[in-house]
């Protein structure tokens, strides 16, 4: 399961897709074949102290390395304060 914590160590809870009032999530693992893509959407609750920087860990299970993360350095400057437009009209 994909991760979220703020850089001083408070873990984000994991909204999920039963609870998330956003669009649909994937419900069973789905096989890609070579140059397919899908989309899936994380909702995770928002930290409730100030923070530097958000710190996102993503299983490398999806790509055949279990055991594994992939992390992700989010500063702050580039974490949406509202939900993007495409996803706001839905």
């Amino acid at each position: 399961m994909a991760l979220l914590a703020t850089s001083d160590g408070q873990a984000c809870a994991f909204v999920p897709g039963a609870l998330s009032k956003e669009p649909a999530r994937q419900k069973v693992p789905i096989r890609l074949k070579p140059g397919q893509a899908i989309t899936e959407l994380l909702v995770f609750e928002a930290p409730s102290t100030e923070y530097e920087a958000l710190q996102l860990l993503l299983p490398t299970s999806a790509v055949g390395q279990a055991g594994r993360y992939l992390g992700l350095k989010l500063p702050r400057d580039l974490v949406a304060a509202q939900k993007p437009v495409e996803l706001a009209q839905d």
